[in-house]
């Protein structure tokens, strides 16, 4: 039988299932975990956050017995939320220059990278600040399950690599930094992302197992794309801290190293001070 435990349970005292109605939910469940978080709309604050694990994963469960197990810790998940956001981890991503994106040719524009199972469907974004176009496959019948699980609710699913690129992109313009490297870390796997002259040049995704591994992709990274480890700066994002074998290993390299901060904009309640500010940026930003 599956259970789910939480390691992160975080709520305003203001929290109030009566309002959830005003409330704005962004999700995300992956094969062995779960992290949310609640934005009340009306104040334009974040309230809530949760993060754990699923306990007992002996066989390929269903999502909709992933989120019946969540909702016995946490039972308005069930409810009926203003707005829906569900994040999709997929690691199979295409991303296309606008120009050349047609919606009619989705499905063309992405078999042209990668091959498209049956089971899914292409989904895509608009990352308007880079005129670029993120496609990405989701299972068919998640896409059913979650539109008509909250069916009363304004339901979008989105890619958590759009939501990286466009709000690390607004942080990026926000700097004097010509060229900036974001690292976002997360169960074993990095993202690079790279922004030079404005532009985005690089979006890579790798699976790694120790902090050498970690080092070589990243390391890789910069040697292709002719950066200065000396000089040129790295953003540490997601599930990393500062006395971690990966941050150690990586400053023996990088030397100009930072933590990202959360935007500015939408607010925080203090409750959410509790959780460091670069952790699960994806379900901190529009």
């Amino acid at each position: 039988m599956i259970t789910a435990k939480s390691e992160i349970s975080l709520f305003d005292k203001n929290f109030d299932r009566n309002n959830i109605a005003s409330y704005g939910l962004s999700i995300r469940i992956t094969s062995d975990g779960f992290s949310f978080s609640v934005l009340n709309r009306k104040t334009n604050q974040f309230i809530g956050f949760a993060n754990g694990f699923f306990i007992d994963l002996k066989r390929n469960h269903s999502l909709s017995e992933k989120i019946n197990c969540l909702s016995e810790i946490y039972p308005f998940i069930n409810d009926s939320f203003s707005t829906v956001e569900w994040i999709s981890d997929s690691n199979d991503n295409v991303i296309i220059p606008e120009s050349l994106f047609s919606e009619a040719n989705k499905d063309k524009h992405y078999e042209f990278n990668l091959n498209i199972d049956y089971e899914n469907k292409i989904l895509f974004e608009h990352i308007h600040n880079l005129s670029i176009v993120n496609t990405f496959p989701v299972n068919l019948n998640t896409i059913k399950w979650v539109e008509e699980h909250w069916k009363l609710s304004l339901v979008t699913i989105r890619h958590y690599s759009s939501k990286l690129i466009e709000n690390l992109y607004i942080d990026y313009i926000n700097r004097s930094n010509d060229t900036l490297v974001y690292t976002n870390v997360s169960n074993r796997k990095m993202d690079i992302i790279l922004f030079q002259g404005k532009n985005l040049l690089l979006s890579n995704s790798f699976n790694f197992e120790t902090a050498e591994d970690f080092v070589y992709f990243l390391m890789n990274i910069f040697a292709r794309s002719n950066l200065n480890p000396e000089n040129t700066e790295l953003v540490f994002l997601g599930d990393i801290a500062r006395n971690s074998d990966i941050y150690k290993s990586t400053h023996r390299y990088v030397r100009n190293i930072s933590f990202l901060r959360r935007n500015p904009n939408p607010f925080y309640s203090f409750i959410l001070d509790e959780l460091s500010e670069h952790r699960f940026y994806t379900l901190f930003c529009n």
